[in-house]
């Protein structure tokens, strides 16, 4: 609105603006469809601490109370222990298929050497 009470429809913004949030839906399933929606709200957590630094480091005016750095502490214990779960998993899925790796290929080679 200007000041005269009346709208400035701009198109070029509206346009830029779709192509954003399209962008934006367009990552999103690409993440979740190589990751899961976990790491989607994972990603959301750390993206709202940046938020707030940010906030913090160029508003002067920001305030952070000691209970929105308990919270912050919270959520970023939260965080570490998925990343450790996650990495955890994954590294008993990788010995767990080298084993399976290896005892099929003991089968194959001496299948191939009874012949």
């Amino acid at each position: 609105m200007d000041a005269q009470g009346t709208w400035s429809f701009q198109p070029v913004i509206l346009l830029l603006n779709s192509l954003c949030t399209f962008a934006l839906n367009l990552s999103v399933f690409l993440v979740i469809s190589h990751t899961s929606a976990l790491t989607i709200c994972v990603a959301g957590v750390i993206k709202d601490w940046v938020v707030v630094l940010l906030s913090v480091l160029l508003f002067a005016d920001t305030k952070l109370m000691i209970i929105n750095l308990f919270g912050y502490g919270i959520a970023i214990a939260g965080v570490a222990a998925y990343n450790n779960t996650k990495l955890k998993k994954e590294a008993s899925r990788g010995t767990s298929d080298e084993a399976q790796h290896s005892e099929s290929m003991l089968l194959v080679s001496s299948s191939t050497t009874e012949k």
